[in-house]
């Protein structure tokens, strides 16, 4: 099997041939030293699966490529990786506003560079060739089980309503701030939904991550740890946002640090930045009621695996890893009543027990997990 192609187009300095050097291993890297070389090589009838370039090349600038790159049929949907020797918040924005998938600054990480490479090429295979991947994109929900989801969350929030107004009015007295946030999520067949639930967290909370880069309890060893998702999606600075699928998500810290990480999942132990009334609400699962509307809706279920970030699904594309988008995405599942609360479940207990949903769901399954759920919900887990 031919190796995939990375066009690198590089500004020329001392580190292209040592990235060049260590990126040969697993690509076909044509390296090019200003941009008119690179778009020649594409005019001359060439694709590349992914096209790196510096922000600052000879004679014109990395912005520039990457609008040519994108206003062309040929190369629009090729997965564009920027570099940059300055972390400027001006050059990340402006990369998502124009295209980019991701950016990197200086000193680069290869192992980094590459494994982002192969999810970005992944990605856009699956979406180039949706034939291919059919289980992905036609997951059908039963009958019977749809028609559970509509009653029975039409009448919990039938029956939840006042719940939800006096808790809407208590985090709105508690602290400044949206009542709910709403967040892009993966769900069956990596379809892109937006997911509600109640805020849990201070607005500014992200000014405090540097102090808990230790707490994510999937962590296996001192890394960088990011954001937990309720201050991604609230902060008011997305000056480094480099997700935007059709909404906001504020990921200025995590973009620094994601790639420090070997781990997928990310949650924090006992974080500081949560409010008051929002360790209530977690600790009760309150804050998840909004979904209930998401069920309605038929974006989720009411059993299932829990829907993703964008950014953790992006790493979920191996063959053993994505079986889990094949089940809906659902408010309670399997990982949930048997491993809730357990600080020593590693990430791939939790995907086996996501893929194990996957193969093994009946509509009377999916009844004992909701009996299940209960006690589970009342089990303390303070993340």
């Amino acid at each position: 099997m031919s190796k995939k192609k990375i066009l690198y187009i590089s500004n020329g300095d001392e580190s292209q041939h040592s990235l060049k050097k260590s990126m040969e291993s697993e690509f076909e890297v044509i390296l090019v030293d200003n941009g008119l070389k690179g778009l020649t090589w594409v005019d001359q009838g060439n694709t590349p699966d992914t096209i790196l370039c510096d922000v600052y090349v000879p004679g014109t600038h990395g912005f520039h490529i990457l609008k040519i790159v994108r206003n062309t049929i040929q190369t629009r949907d090729v997965p564009f990786i920027m570099l940059s020797k300055t972390n400027s918040p001006e050059d990340r924005k402006r990369a998502v506003k124009e295209g980019a998938n991701d950016f990197f600054v200086f000193p680069y990480d290869p192992e980094k560079i590459i494994l982002r490479a192969k999810t970005l090429i992944a990605l856009a295979e699956k979406k180039a060739s949706p034939e291919q991947e059919p289980d992905f994109v036609s997951y059908k929900m039963p009958l019977a089980k749809r028609i559970f989801d509509i009653l029975v969350s039409s009448l919990a929030i039938l029956f939840l309503s006042p719940i939800l107004f006096l808790l809407a009015i208590l985090i709105k007295l508690e602290s400044r701030g949206p009542v709910f946030y709403k967040s892009k999520r993966a769900g069956s067949g990596y379809e892109i939904f937006t997911l509600y639930k109640f805020r849990t967290m201070f607005i500014n909370a992200d000014e405090k991550l540097a102090e808990l880069m230790h707490l994510n309890v999937y962590a296996h060893k001192e890394v960088p740890v990011v954001v937990s998702q309720d201050a991604r999606e609230i902060s008011d600075d997305d000056s480094a946002l480099l997700y935007d699928d059709g909404g906001k998500i504020a990921e200025t810290t995590y973009l620094q640090e994601r790639h420090s990480s070997d781990n997928t999942f990310f949650k924090l132990a006992h974080d500081p930045r949560i409010t008051p009334l929002g360790r209530f609400l977690r600790k009760t699962s309150l804050d998840e009621i909004p979904q209930l509307f998401n069920v309605l809706k038929g974006e989720m279920s009411l059993v299932g695996n829990r829907p993703l970030p964008l950014y953790e699904a992006e790493k979920l594309t191996t063959d053993n890893w994505s079986e889990r988008f094949l089940a809906p995405a659902g408010l309670t599942g399997l990982w949930q009543v048997t491993k809730r609360g357990k600080m020593e479940m590693s990430e791939q207990e939790r995907i086996d027990l996501d893929n194990q949903y996957a193969k093994n769901c009946t509509f009377w399954g999916d009844i004992k997990i909701i009996l299940k759920t209960f006690p589970a919900v009342l089990h303390h887990e303070d993340v």
